[in-house]
């Protein structure tokens, strides 16, 4: 039977089990830590933003559409009056709150100008804005045309 060397079988265990002080094992340096750490935070910033844009987006989309639904039930409830109301007389201000063509919900202010349309009919427009001013980025203005008769 052939003999292994000494030399040979203590490198061949050093292979397999080599040893704390070994050249050979490497652990983490202080570059690559940092850098592994840099990417990390970086990511995980990225998505803190991200998650923060989905949530303000999703907000306006839910005022956009209180809103919208507002817009369109004020042209509802002028459409179901008769043309001869005088809640249905010719005036109104979407730039400025006229009495009789605004109501305030508390979160939104709600505007309406009706003014003379073709063949006697009435073309209303109806502006839904936030109240507070302060705070548009989470509200959004709206604003719906239409021919009433």
């Amino acid at each position: 039977m052939d003999e292994w060397p000494k030399e040979r079988i203590l490198q061949t265990a050093n292979q397999q089990h080599p040893r704390i002080g070994d050249r050979r094992i490497r652990g983490f340096t202080l570059i690559e830590f940092i850098t592994a750490s840099a990417i990390l935070t970086t990511g995980m910033l990225g998505l803190a933003v991200l998650l923060a844009t989905g949530i303000q987006s999703n907000s306006l989309g839910g005022n956009t559409n209180v809103a919208l639904s507002l817009a369109q039930s004020k042209i509802e409830d002028l459409r179901n009056l008769s043309s001869s109301s005088a809640a249905r007389a010719n005036g109104g201000s979407l730039t400025s709150s006229v009495a009789n063509y605004y109501d305030s919900s508390g979160i939104f202010i709600r505007r309406w100008e009706l003014t003379s349309g073709p063949a006697g009919s009435q073309i209303c427009r109806v502006r839904v804005l936030p109240a507070n001013t302060q705070n548009t980025t989470t509200k959004k203005t709206v604003e719906l045309s239409t021919v009433i008769r």
